[in-house]
């Protein structure tokens, strides 16, 4: 497709009034790249004071200089700041007029993404930063890691621990597998108090029961705990003593009267050591039908300034713009703007206790296979699930689908076919949750298909397989349900089932869960996911505003991905030229999409009106006994990818139309220079070229 970008580069070229800057404003102005950037040599050995506050210093690096690159000095016995990398904020980058708008962060002219992220940068080492100190406490944290059997910090644990540990608010995106949960754990164990914690899901409330209690007692108060194993009564809350974990549901937070005085109570009295909610994402996602979310957050910020207690907000997916609200709704306070408030993690950590701590580490695993399959319509469902289970036949996997009865046929389905209990079916209506669960945790079943609640938090290392057969929701939905394989670090392989007569209902399914401002961006994602050319780990990277770590995943692919090891991606341009002309193409797209804004369609264009029209134009197949007709001809792929780059530019966006809830197309209406020069252009080639578009 790389076509299609040059003709988005250069078909504006010969109209004066647009100049090689305007194309380049939105995409590379005061937006961070993802090249690293390294301290000049009369940076090193400075303070930190010194370091992140200086950025005129700053060198570039590129791939052409990295290879000629020193290694970093190492800190001197004798320094107790070891040296950094990356320090103070990136600098804003000036274009050159030679440069495509496609050449840095493709994503960031799409999705508009001001980062807000902590990257780990090549050349840090929390070990190196906490040799010659530890912080305050930490003997205790070693004491209570050495009960529970951990013999060393998981990376980034350490550091997170170290923000707790200030008695102040702190947000950590962390990937599947790196031991969250220990992150409220470890502080009830050490300071022998009592660690507060909100889990939506009973999956998810019983799999961290089964995992801590041997360690420390583990009590759980919800509106359905019944005579559940842990359960506890509102009023015994008032009278237990730490160290203990304290499970409750946002629900049975907000209405129960009882249980709000006791941890008022406890709060004052200094026993409880920190507040946390696991899977914080779902305050944004499912505060549409649990509302109780929000009232929760209000709740834990009372208490969290009443004693001597952190705030912990712990997930795995969270976009920059997702992070904003959420630190938002929990009125973060920090010295700067909330995009600038960590531009590296050891900045963040010299700010110990002045402000609050957002962390976030990058989601790439490289022993994850990612793989996007696209089926026909009349496919039975089975036959695909069976072909993605050869060779897993003997190992733990999930199987998602998005209604409850198609996971119960499903599951019978298969144990039908296998001659055997294979797989069991999970959704919020069975009456037996907890002992699917547990039969799946336990090895007595090895496939569970299940909405998209089952598996959220729970930690079984050795699963093999995650097949997501039914698609239900947008990259984070997606991003949550691969980390749920191969948390060990073994080989896993994640596969994504689709096909086009349901990408429509999935695309509004993604389009009503986001407001406008985040719409075109959620959509757009989502369809490049399935059908965009591009590595599937370096979309996620980049959606998620996550920096590409050059020293693990290339810049371009991971190698392990559907697309990266798809034939066509092993053989080099130069040896299949590409022949095709887009311009056509891309011209009639823009002629009807501004012809049903001014004469037709309450002026909208729906995204599938979009398609089937230039469906009609250029995939013409000859009449009996007639010629075939003259003029470019395109796939229905091509069309599709033309118009996912028209919107990655940030040329066209999706919105919603609020009559009919259809997803629509426009022209972006924040570059209007632009949209003039289309509206000039198609005008001259329409007088042209009337024959083909």
């Amino acid at each position: 497709m790389e076509k299609i970008k040059t003709y988005l580069g250069k078909m504006w070229e010969p109209i004066t009034i647009l100049q090689s800057q305007v194309l380049q404003r939105d995409v590379f102005q005061s937006k961070p790249d993802p090249l690293y950037m390294q301290p000049s040599k009369s940076q090193q050995g400075s303070s930190i004071d010194e370091l992140t506050t200086s950025t005129s210093d700053l060198a570039l690096v590129t791939d052409s200089d990295r290879v000629k690159e020193p290694t970093p000095k190492q800190a001197s016995p004798t320094s107790s700041i070891p040296t950094l990398v990356n320090p103070g904020k990136p600098p804003t980058l000036v274009s050159k007029s030679s440069t495509s708008v496609f050449e840095h962060s493709p994503f960031t002219a799409c999705f508009n993404h001001t980062l807000v992220s902590v990257p780990l940068h090549r050349g840090f080492d929390e070990s190196s930063f906490f040799q010659h100190r530890s912080f305050p406490d930490e003997a205790y944290y070693k004491k209570a890691m050495q009960h529970v059997g951990f013999k060393e910090y998981r990376h980034g644990q350490r550091t997170a621990l170290y923000c707790i540990n200030t008695m102040r608010k702190v947000l950590a995106i962390m990937p599947t597998g790196h031991g969250k949960s220990a992150l409220f754990v470890l502080p009830a164990l050490a300071s022998s108090r009592i660690a507060v914690v909100i889990m939506p899901t009973i999956s998810l409330q019983q799999d961290q029961f089964n995992q801590w209690t041997q360690y420390l007692p583990v009590r759980v108060c919800t509106s359905q705990a019944g005579h559940r194993e842990g359960a506890i009564r509102s009023r015994d809350v008032a009278a237990l003593t730490g160290p203990l974990i304290l499970i409750v549901t946002p629900e049975k937070l907000c209405i129960d009267a009882i249980l709000q005085e006791a941890i008022t109570s406890l709060a004052q009295k200094g026993r409880i050591c920190l507040f946390a909610i696991d899977e914080a994402h779902l305050v944004l996602e499912w505060v549409s039908f649990r509302p109780e979310f929000l009232s929760a957050a209000d709740l834990l910020q009372k208490w969290h300034t009443q004693g001597n207690s952190s705030l912990l907000l712990l997930t795995a997916t969270l976009t920059s713009i997702a992070c904003r609200r959420l630190m938002e709704i929990f009125n973060f306070t920090c010295n700067d703007r909330v995009d600038e408030m960590c531009t590296s993690e050891m900045q963040l950590l010299h700010r110990a206790s002045a402000v609050d701590h957002l962390l976030v580490f990058p989601a790439y695993k490289d022993n994850i296979f990612l793989d996007v399959v696209e089926i026909g319509t009349n496919t039975p469902l089975i036959d695909e699930v069976l072909d993605a289970l050869k060779g897993y036949m003997l190992d733990s996997s999930i199987v998602y689908c998005r209604r409850r009865a198609d996971n119960d046929v499903l599951a019978n389905n298969l144990n039908c076919t296998l001659k055997k209990r294979f797989a069991e079916s999970y959704h919020s209506s069975k009456q037996d949750q907890s002992e699917v669960v547990q039969r799946w945790l336990n090895g007595t079943t090895l496939c569970v298909c299940a909405t998209i609640a089952f598996g959220m938090g729970i930690n079984k290392p050795n699963v093999r397989l995650v097949i997501d057969a039914d698609p239900s929701g947008s990259i984070n939905t997606i991003l949550q349900k691969i980390g749920r394989c191969g948390r060990d670090g073994q080989p896993a392989k994640a596969v994504l089932y689709y096909n086009c007569k349901e990408l429509q209902k999935l695309l509004l399914i993604v389009a009503r869960d986001h407001d406008q401002s985040l719409l075109s961006a959620a959509v757009s994602a989502c369809l490049f996911y399935l059908r965009g050319d591009i590595c599937k780990w370096r979309l996620l990277l980049l959606y998620f505003g996550q920096e590409i770590e050059r020293n693990r995943i290339p810049i371009e692919r991971c190698g392990h991905c559907s697309y990266c090891r798809s034939p066509s991606v092993e053989v080099s341009e130069d040896q299949v030229p590409d022949s095709i002309d887009y311009q056509p193409l891309i011209l009639s797209l823009l002629l009807f999409i501004e012809h049903n804004r001014i004469h037709e369609n309450d002026g909208k264009t729906g995204f599938t009106a979009a398609i089937n029209h230039l469906d009609k134009v250029f995939i013409r197949k000859p009449s009996k006994g007639r010629k075939q007709p003259e003029g470019p001809f395109y796939s229905k792929r091509q069309i599709l990818q033309t118009i996912l780059e028209l919107v990655q530019a940030s040329y066209l966006e999706f919105y919603m139309s609020s009559f009919q809830g259809t997803l629509c197309l426009r022209l972006n209406p924040n570059r209007a220079t632009e949209a003039k020069t289309i509206k000039h252009i198609s005008t001259i080639y329409r007088g042209k070229k009337q024959t083909t578009v």
